[in-house]
């Protein structure tokens, strides 16, 4: 904003730009091949029940300018013979646009819990303050995925509030409690707006929770509809349990290509469009003619449950423009004598950067408080 002044110093800024349009194995006996169990079903010769929440359903659909999503994840169990870090955790965010340019749309954390505890609490700490989130029980299959406890349980809690800007998030109060309940790992999802982009992003999420006793599963999601082919497009998917003492890899599929990814124990796959060369990796596409998208997994004789698939894609179909994020800064006009120097008044805020205009007479115009000695009114 600027402000007009007779022999006086006044001070504007703009900034950011505004657009309105996330121990021991266990083990199996099952022969080694992978048969192919359709979702919400299993094997009928494995003694598993399936109580009604054995697949994945759409929780979040949206397109808007400058949509986008970052995911971080992190493996908890204590029960398998290489434990996950002891909470609470640290979970590093650097993605984040500046924060002039952020809007943050909504943020979960996702986690997998082998036991039923009843009922899950996560605390989520920023760098100023901390928050205690009740998790919501988005699906359980009774038996669990091999290790004798009573139920795999999946969880979801929205921590909106708590995502401030980039930065390290402490996680806390999953249980990891091996013989009761024992968390596997988990994720938080960050879905945000970009206010300076001129693109349109849509994302698709479903969850719940879908248990394999060995073998293949699969899912398919609705809702894709692209209004023009993608020109950048990721997708992820979030499991536990798949261990690298019974196979280093696994395949997973997500929006119909596969690809061979490490076990980690509590793994939050990922692939784009920028995956890389062909060495690296296959690269994913959202195309105008899809109405659904395929996402499945392999994991041979291993036990895993899967907790989310998510689908992104950008376009420019709808003539995204950025607008200016004006801030005021509840500065006063000064009046100085010709020769005289006065400081800006101003507080720097964290995620903002300064470039004040015109830079003659300032002794820093890339900082929030420079001093100022100009030969004649001017307004920055």
């Amino acid at each position: 904003m600027r402000h007009p002044i007779i022999k006086r110093l006044s001070i504007a800024l703009l900034a950011g730009l505004m657009i309105f349009s996330l121990a021991s194995a266990q083990t199996l006996s099952s022969a080694s091949s992978s048969p192919v169990y359709p979702e919400g079903t299993h094997d009928p010769n494995v003694p598993v029940l399936m109580n009604g929440n054995g697949s994945l359903g759409n929780s979040f659909s949206m397109t808007a300018c400058g949509l986008d999503v970052i995911s971080k994840r992190v493996t908890l169990t204590q029960r398998y013979q290489s434990p996950g870090p002891l909470q609470p955790v640290a979970l590093n965010v650097t993605e984040l646009p500046c924060i002039g340019n952020l809007e943050i749309v909504q943020a979960f954390v996702y986690a997998i819990v082998e036991g039923d505890p009843g009922t899950v609490d996560i605390t989520v700490a920023n760098s100023t303050t901390s928050a205690t989130f009740p998790a919501t029980n988005i699906g359980q299959v009774a038996g669990g995925k091999c290790w004798g406890y009573s139920y795999t349980t999946h969880w979801r809690a929205d921590v909106t509030s708590i995502i401030d800007w980039n930065g390290g998030y402490q996680l806390s109060g999953l249980p990891t409690n091996p013989g009761t309940a024992d968390t596997d790992g988990a994720a938080l999802v960050i879905i945000y707006r970009d206010l300076s982009a001129t693109w349109e992003g849509t994302l698709v999420i479903d969850d719940g929770c879908m248990v394999a006793i060995g073998g293949s599963i699969s899912h398919t999601m609705n809702g894709v509809s692209a209004c023009q082919d993608a020109f950048y497009a990721k997708a992820f998917s979030g499991t536990g349990d798949m261990q690298d003492n019974i196979g280093w890899m696994h395949t997973d599929t997500l929006n119909g290509t596969p690809d061979s990814i490490p076990q980690l124990f509590f793994n939050w796959d990922t692939l784009s469009t920028q995956s890389g060369p062909p060495t690296w990796g296959p690269m994913l596409t959202v195309v105008t003619s899809q109405s659904t998208a395929a996402f499945g997994y392999d994991c041979g004789n291993d036990c895993y449950s899967w907790i989310a698939a998510g689908l992104y894609w950008r376009t420019a179909c709808n003539n995204c423009q950025p607008s200016a994020n004006i801030l005021n800064l509840g500065i006063t006009d000064t009046a100085i004598c010709q020769g005289q120097s006065v400081q800006i008044n101003l507080v720097a805020q964290t995620g903002y950067t300064y470039a004040w205009s015109p830079t003659t007479g300032l002794s820093n115009p890339n900082i929030a408080n420079p001093i100022a000695t100009p030969n004649t009114t001017t307004t920055y």
